[in-house]
């Protein structure tokens, strides 16, 4: 009888040990290893050469720069021109000129041809760091005002 009582009691810590473990578990966040600094901002993950802030473009208008490797997916991003309204007026794809799978800069390269607006003259052209996962919260990009020619 004694063996059933004490068996019972170890069983019965043996749970409430576990239960205790399990309360306090959730509590301690997993902590992933990063190389990049902590907020990093798009300048920290783009530098755009071409175009430069208010250049006069034409189509077709080459783009070159450098991003950090996970700025790409699949070696591409997302080019998109704007007029000064939002409007979309075109798109495409800036390409890496070297291994992307790096978390170093990468220099890349893109080209976008559009119709020149008639109801304006200014427009931005924004690198979009590529984001298969949809998520909003891995979303970045960096707007490059820029005038038509």
């Amino acid at each position: 009888m004694k063996k059933i009582g004490l068996l019972t009691s170890g069983v019965v810590l043996i749970i409430v040990i576990s239960g205790l473990i399990l309360t306090i578990k959730p509590s301690i966040a997993p902590t992933m290893p990063t190389n990049q600094p902590p907020n990093p901002t798009a300048n920290d993950l783009i530098e755009v050469n071409q175009p430069k802030p208010n250049t006069a473009i034409t189509s077709p208008y080459r783009v070159d720069g450098q991003a950090r490797g996970h700025w790409f997916f699949e070696a591409t991003f997302p080019i998109i021109l704007t007029d000064n309204q939002g409007n979309i007026l075109a798109s495409s794809y800036a390409t890496a000129q070297d291994d992307w799978m790096t978390t170093e800069f990468v220099p890349f390269s893109g080209e976008i041809i559009f119709t020149k607006p008639t109801s304006t003259t200014q427009g931005q052209l924004i690198f979009k760091k590529d984001n298969p996962s949809g998520l909003s919260e891995y979303d970045e990009q960096i707007a490059i005002p820029i005038t038509f020619e």
